[in-house]
């Protein structure tokens, strides 16, 4: 790994990234899949994690510096039809253009025998209140307690990024609009202290249950 590399990958992961992580992990263990693919591969946190839990993982990124099993591009996955029992996707489809998010929606569906979880960043304004340990928890018998208040967030996007939930011209009924010519949505969720990151659950149109 290039010294650049690791220059990035050092301010890569701070708490919010680490919060991330965990609904990545247990999002994808609590499916009892066997056979996973993850496109974008980071810092190989997730995909590592997983491995240690037993599952087949198989990484695919757009670039062979991070290398990754297969080098490949989300919106031309190099696999054959239901390969996967599921398809990952955490924070990458953004960095497509628009115009190509429908064909990458269409590729993860084509390449997963059942489900695919995503995460894509939502653009807003949030507060959180947590409460633990106090009467209000034990009176409702939960050990957290989270409020969160998000306003929308009508400025420009990541530099990164192509496009952003949330923002004008892409509003969340926008984007599980396309989601859902492939999949049924199953959960969403913003998580604790990163409300950034969106999470669709997916399940794969024609499948059990759905």
């Amino acid at each position: 790994m290039s010294d650049e590399m690791r220059k990035y990958l050092a301010g890569y992961d701070d708490l919010q990234r680490f919060v991330s992580y965990y609904y990545q992990i247990d999002l994808t263990r609590k499916l009892n899949v066997k056979q996973v693919l993850e496109i974008g591969i980071g810092n190989k946190t997730v995909s590592d994690y997983l491995r240690k839990l037993g599952l087949r993982v198989t990484t695919l990124d757009l670039s062979s510096c991070l290398h990754p099993d297969v080098v490949g591009d989300a919106s031309r996955i190099p696999f054959k039809n239901e390969s996967f029992d599921a398809v990952l996707c955490f924070q990458v489809l953004e960095h497509l253009p628009w115009e190509l998010f429908p064909r990458a929606i269409s590729e993860i569906s084509r390449v997963t025998r059942e489900y695919a979880i995503l995460s894509l960043p939502h653009s807003s304004y949030s507060m959180e209140m947590i409460f633990r340990g106090t009467p209000i928890n034990k009176l409702l018998k939960r050990s957290i307690i989270h409020i969160r208040i998000s306003l929308p967030r009508k400025g420009k996007r990541s530099e990164e990024h192509h496009w952003e939930i949330g923002l004008r011209q892409f509003p969340p009924k926008k984007i599980r609009h396309e989601i859902c010519k492939h999949f049924h949505i199953e959960r969403e969720l913003r998580p604790l202290l990163n409300p950034y990151h969106h999470f669709f659950l997916l399940r794969k149109r024609g499948k059990r249950g759905a």
